[in-house]
């Protein structure tokens, strides 16, 4: 591991000699701090699959993004490697009852300096081609179903696994069907940072510090951020009443700076249900691994997207009547 930090470091002209480094997780990849002589910190992220198109669009993108210094974005030092060097940024990551009320128009003030970018020296994709892809989408997920199904003897999580993926099936044939979300995607064109939640926000002292992981980055409604922020910040777990409130405080908070239809929340919250249904990301993890961890994130998705499924109406119109 040290030969690839160094060799990231080399690629990036930073002159520094590593005196420790240490694991500091990650959803989808491996990250790690690192302590260089002298006590400068930084933040080391793997890139999953990266290639030559992908690091020029994240140098493209970094460039654009700091020319509005409003928004909280620290560019990586930029490389070749599978790993990047960023700066290391003090803050702490909120989760649920930890992000208070106050915290909001932090949150609030960097969505709608999203608005204001304006990318033409970057190729971005559009949510649209999201909608557009079902098929292609659904073909993926047709094929690794099919290669769970032969080999549900191999471990009993299997079955879990093949309940889950029909599951999500289910729901992404629903929503295609739905033209009125086809025509909303279609007159879409605000950035939206495409992986804005709460643990890509650090805070701290009490205010907003850093948002972070760009690389979903694309042309779309600015609601997809709102609804994305408030269904991993307190909707992940349950739709309780508690977690349904907390959304809904967030809702009207932003409602007052920029305000939408309830027509447009509903979209996004549709749309929203379809890019996680069409998400095999989990599902292919757990297949090749089989980890524990994965296993617990299969158990808990699969009772919500039973419940998303046999409830999916009544939970767009549950989240989407805030103002109630």
């Amino acid at each position: 591991m040290k030969d690839l930090i160094y060799k990231t470091l080399e690629e990036t002209d930073l002159k520094l000699k590593i005196c420790s480094y240490k694991e500091v997780g990650g959803y989808s990849a491996n990250n790690f701090s690192v302590i260089a002589e002298g006590g400068e910190k930084f933040f080391l992220k793997e890139f999953i699959e990266p290639n030559l198109d992908k690091l020029e669009f994240i140098n493209k993108l970094s460039n654009a993004l700091t020319k509005n210094k409003n928004i909280l974005y620290h560019p990586p030092f930029i490389s070749k490697s599978t790993y990047q060097i960023f700066p290391w940024i003090e803050g702490n990551v909120f989760h649920g009852k930890e992000i208070k009320k106050g915290l909001y128009k932090y949150v609030i003030f960097q969505l709608s300096e999203f608005e204001k970018l304006s990318l033409d020296s970057v190729k971005l994709k559009k949510s649209i081609d999201v909608y557009n892809n079902v098929d292609k989408a659904e073909k993926s997920f047709n094929e690794m179903l099919g290669k769970v199904e032969k080999e549900l003897n191999r471990s009993s999580s299997f079955h879990l696994l093949k309940s889950l993926m029909e599951t999500k099936i289910k729901i992404v044939k629903k929503i295609r069907k739905n033209r009125c979300l086809y025509g909303w995607l279609s007159s879409s064109n605000i950035f939206v940072h495409g992986d804005f939640h709460n643990e890509n926000l650090l805070f701290n002292r009490g205010k907003l510090v850093a948002v972070l992981d760009f690389e979903l980055a694309h042309i779309g409604n600015r609601l997809e951020d709102v609804i994305n922020f408030i269904w991993f910040a307190f909707l992940n777990t349950s739709f309780s009443r508690d977690s349904v409130s907390r959304a809904h405080t967030f809702l009207r908070e932003y409602n007052k700076k920029r305000p939408f239809s309830k027509m447009d929340l509903k979209n996004a919250l549709t749309f929203f249900i379809l890019k996680l249904a069409q998400s095999t990301f989990i599902e292919k993890s757990f297949y090749q691994t089989n980890d524990p961890f994965l296993f617990d994130l299969i158990k808990r998705d699969e009772k919500k997207f039973k419940y998303i499924d046999g409830h999916f109406n009544d939970l767009i119109k549950k989240l989407s009547d805030y103002n109630e």
